[in-house]
């Protein structure tokens, strides 16, 4: 009986663990896809690879597009390179050209200079106050133009359009007078004045203590001032005996004071080169 009773028991154990044991297969077996899940699955990949060659595809757009851009700009910022090399190669041929004819431009202002201050003469040695008024300036040339030329000081004071006094030079060391420059009213009486000083220092040997010449322009007066400093050293020499410059820059010289000699021309400074202090 107790037999019986223990193989019941133990069938029963072996008939649950079985059951227990197909419920655990049952339970670890993967449930399959079902067609439309893995239809849908597939559209939704599908829609995310769209979207992100849709994407890629806008960016090779962009990319693209700012490409032909650059390639616009480079291609127009060569012809403009090409267009500034030809105008830069045009202006220097230009500047070239103005070079070359940069004496040739100097020599016709000097010219024009020269013949606007025809009526301007310099007036050098007559003695200087200090703190002297234009009105000073202009009396005491009325009364050197008056003695020196024999004319009536009102008559003298008549000719003169402008004076004043000109600059003082900063690399003169000297006490001389600053010069008087003058404008004269009338083209005739500045060269009538201007002989009759000339002939006063002439006739006194160049020992005159007043003197008057031409107003020029800087290339002439540079010029005129090399001949005289060359009159001087002949002079000191005892190369000559007197000299002057004739216009424009022409050194007429005398190697005695015979007044039947005449004046010959030692040396032509009219065409030299001129260099300016800067």
């Amino acid at each position: 009986m107790a037999k019986g009773n223990k193989k019941t028991k133990l069938k029963g154990v072996a008939q649950a663990t079985s059951s227990d044991s197909e419920t655990e297969t049952e339970s670890t077996t993967p449930i399959p896809l079902t067609e439309a899940i893995f239809k849908e699955q597939l559209n939704d990949m599908e829609k995310r690879l769209g979207a992100a060659i849709s994407a890629l595809q806008d960016d090779l757009k962009t990319v693209n597009d700012t490409a032909d851009r650059a390639n616009k700009r480079a291609d127009e910022n060569q012809k403009l390179i090409e267009k500034l090399q030809s105008e830069n190669a045009a202006l220097k041929l230009k500047v070239n050209n103005i070079e070359l004819k940069l004496p040739e431009i100097e020599e016709a202002i000097e010219d024009r200079t020269n013949r606007q201050l025809r009526k301007t003469i310099i007036f050098r040695g007559i003695p200087e106050t200090d703190k002297e008024t234009w009105e000073q300036s202009e009396n005491k040339l009325s009364q050197s133009i008056a003695e020196i030329c024999e004319y009536d000081i009102d008559e003298a004071r008549n000719m003169i359009e402008r004076c004043h006094r000109g600059k003082a030079n900063p690399r003169y060391k000297g006490n001389q007078p600053r010069p008087i420059i003058c404008a004269f009213a009338n083209w005739k009486d500045s060269e009538l004045v201007k002989n009759k000083f000339l002939k006063n220092s002439i006739s006194n040997n160049n020992n005159s203590t007043v003197y008057a010449d031409q107003k020029f322009g800087p290339l002439t007066t540079a010029r005129r001032s090399n001949a005289l400093k060359l009159r001087k050293e002949l002079k000191a020499a005892g190369t000559i005996a007197s000299g002057f410059v004739a216009f424009p820059a022409k050194l007429m010289v005398k190697v005695t004071h015979n007044k039947n000699e005449r004046y010959v021309m030692r040396r032509d400074f009219s065409k030299d080169e001129v260099k300016f202090r800067v």
